[in-house]
């Protein structure tokens, strides 16, 4: 079974990567680039998992929100402030990774969020 996964990221080559390694070890990607986008897509999906850039177009407290209600797992990922990934998913329980990433890094952080580890 190919499970869902939402790449959230206004980086294109960032968001090209990171679903072409999700993928390859078997998840059904949809992107977005916007908070808009996401939660327009949230709407009608639930993904398995969701990796979601930090820094994205608007501010994305209602995204998150969005996420953190309805249970899905989250890698949070960011190259531009990495300091601030432990404590933001910390709080949310979210798993995270600073960019640059190896393709490894992001299925071993996405297998613990998924609890597919």
């Amino acid at each position: 079974m190919t499970l869902p996964a939402l790449v959230i990221d206004d980086t294109a080559s960032a968001a090209s990567a990171a679903a072409a390694t999700l993928s390859e070890v078997g998840y059904r990607v949809t992107r977005c680039a916007t908070v808009g986008a996401a939660l327009t897509h949230l709407s009608g999906d639930t993904p398995a998992v969701v990796v979601l850039d930090l820094s994205l177009d608007e501010p994305h407290g209602p995204l998150h929100d969005a996420l953190e209600r309805r249970g899905i797992p989250v890698v949070l990922v960011s190259g531009v402030e990495p300091e601030s990934l432990p404590a933001i998913a910390r709080d949310r329980r979210w798993g995270y990774l600073a960019k640059p990433y190896e393709p490894d890094a992001l299925v071993a952080a996405v297998a613990r969020a998924t609890g597919r580890s």
